[in-house]
């Protein structure tokens, strides 16, 4: 057997044929054409055996289920070694560099990854030295030691000569400067000199000369105390060395929603413009909101209005109504409302939102006496309750105190008797004195068991049809009634005896022993319980029905 270990024979010992098979034969390499040869002639292969297959030109081991290769990393281009020339190839066969590393399929996966475990406590670094008699060496990679800054240190190790630091926040510092040309924005100081040009912004402080032309500086100017050419600003010449008071101001038109209202404090003058918080416009739909309003108002009004309304209102109010409203087709929506006195009739009076009311409601006149909900999308379906006018006396209807829905009558059973149009679940509820005639049984028909373990399920049905094959099957009961109360069900079983069948450990049979099962032909076996499957009696109803 491979794996029993290394032997030592003494001199003139003679070696036994169990010894030649367990330390010779299953622990060397054994050589075959191919896996067919191999399977042939080692039909128990054992762990740790070893074979060559000359048709592929690979090494296999056995790994106790299967044989694996050995080799599969080290052949063709994955791994190469080129000792002639010290070198060696990753996914090239042809390296040409001392380690060549490639990539020959589309991948995401990355060429080569310096990682360092967690709790290693180790930077994950790469260093570049000459062996030229100067000694120099930079690494490059993330110091652990230092918040996992990237680096490129001037050293063995990172932290020592730091020439270049890269924050998590992506900051960036340069040690001893930058001397080339730098395209793109710079956000920080700038320590030193800038020789060369800046296009683009310069925003803060510049402490020293600039020269130059089509220059934008942003900042602090140290000695200015005037614009170098004076501007015009709404009329008026600016050049900074004092206030104006524009003659002019241009304006251009708008559509924002949150405008402010310029106001003067007088109607002539040199004035300041100002705003107030209690009137604003909105440019986009033509609004103006204020606090209180003077005068006639043409257009929409939206807000409270407090104060008396003198004139006709054309339109909807919406909001809530203090005084007296006269005049027609008015319509009032809002809260709930103390007292609406009509000196008329309220011809089709609609009411939003929840309304509550006090006393009984009379639908009188019309053809239909009804109630009608439209529901949440306005269409042309809607639901009526409707009431068939009495002729003799006064009808009610009495709701009861709960919670539910009401039945149609068409879905309601009678107690005289009716059809069901569906399945009645009783919930394992009691159904007393019942005579039953015409009735059936659901048949859980199982098929094929597939061997291992088959579960026959009560909810699934009291009647259970299957067939035996493959290989030996274990069955489970699932779901029987509660103690007390007694459950069964009867099993049509086929071909039971074609293989090995093992029942539930809870299954007593008479006189202890399980029923012969029949190889190709059908058994019919009734299992019951009284004590929520604790126990189950088992029954052989026939064997080998024919």
């Amino acid at each position: 057997m491979a794996g029993t270990g290394y032997k030592t024979w003494s001199a003139l010992q003679s070696v036994p044929a169990a010894d030649v098979q367990t330390y010779l034969q299953d622990q060397s390499v054994l050589v075959f054409a191919d896996a067919t040869a191999r399977d042939a002639a080692v039909t128990s292969p054992s762990e740790g055996m070893i074979c060559y297959l000359k048709d592929i030109d690979q090494v296999q081991s056995y790994n106790g289920s299967a044989w694996a290769s050995v080799t599969s990393v080290l052949t063709g281009d994955v791994l190469t070694e080129d000792s002639t020339n010290d070198r060696v190839g990753i996914n090239e066969s042809s390296p040409g560099a001392a380690l060549h590393v490639e990539a020959k399929a589309a991948s995401s996966d990355q060429m080569v990854r310096i990682f360092s475990l967690a709790g290693s406590e180790h930077d994950a670094d790469l260093s570049f030295a000459l062996d030229n008699g100067t000694g120099e060496t930079f690494t490059i990679g993330i110091d652990d030691s230092d918040a996992d800054k990237f680096k490129i240190s001037d050293a063995a190790t990172l932290g020592t000569n730091d020439r270049l630091v890269i924050d998590s926040a992506g900051d960036v510092t340069i040690a001893g400067g930058v001397t080339a040309a730098l395209t793109g924005n710079v956000t920080g100081n700038v320590t030193g000199n800038i020789t060369g040009n800046v296009t683009g912004n310069v925003t803060g402080d510049v402490t020293g000369n600039v020269s130059g032309s089509a220059g934008s500086a942003t900042g602090n100017a140290a000695t200015a105390t005037a614009l170098e050419t004076a501007r015009t600003i709404g009329g008026t010449s600016f050049d900074g060395t004092a206030n104006i008071t524009p003659a002019n101001i241009t304006v251009a038109d708008t559509t924002d929603a949150t405008c402010s209202v310029a106001l003067f404090e007088s109607a002539t003058g040199n004035l300041p413009p100002k705003t107030d918080a209690g009137i604003t416009y909105d440019a986009s739909s033509g609004t103006l909101t204020a606090t209180a309003l003077a005068g006639p108002v043409t257009g929409n009004v939206t807000g409270d209005v407090t104060g008396n309304v003198t004139g006709d209102v054309t339109g909807n109010v919406t909001g809530d109504l203090t005084g007296n409203a006269s005049g027609t087709a008015a319509t009032v929506t809002g809260a709930t409302q103390s007292n609406i006195t009509a000196v008329g009739t309220l011809t089709s009076l609609g009411v939003s939102g929840v309304s509550t009311l006090s006393d009984s409601v009379y639908l009188d006149g019309g053809t239909n006496q009804e109630i009608v909900w439209e529901g949440a999308t306005p269409d042309a379906y809607e639901t009526f309750l409707r009431a068939t006018d009495p002729t003799s006396a006064d009808r009610i209807i009495t709701l009861p105190d709960a919670t539910g829905t009401v039945a149609l009558a068409g879905n309601v059973l009678a107690l005289a008797g009716g059809t069901l149009a569906g399945s009645l679940a009783l919930a394992d509820n009691t159904l007393t004195r019942p005579e039953i005639t015409d009735y059936a049984e659901t048949v859980n028909a199982i098929g094929a068991t597939g061997g291992g373990t088959q579960d026959f399920d009560l909810t699934l049905g009291n009647v259970v049809t299957a067939t035996v094959d493959t290989s030996a099957n274990t069955f489970t009961f699932s779901n029987p009634p509660a103690t007390g109360k007694a459950g069964s069900f009867t099993l049509f079983l086929t071909n039971g005896g074609s293989q090995t069948v093992n029942w539930p450990a809870a299954v007593d049979w008479a006189g202890g022993t399980a029923p012969t099962l029949t190889a190709a032909g059908v058994d019919v076996l009734t299992f019951t319980t009284v004590d929520g499957g604790t126990i189950w009696y088992g029954f052989a109803a026939g064997l080998d029905m024919q």
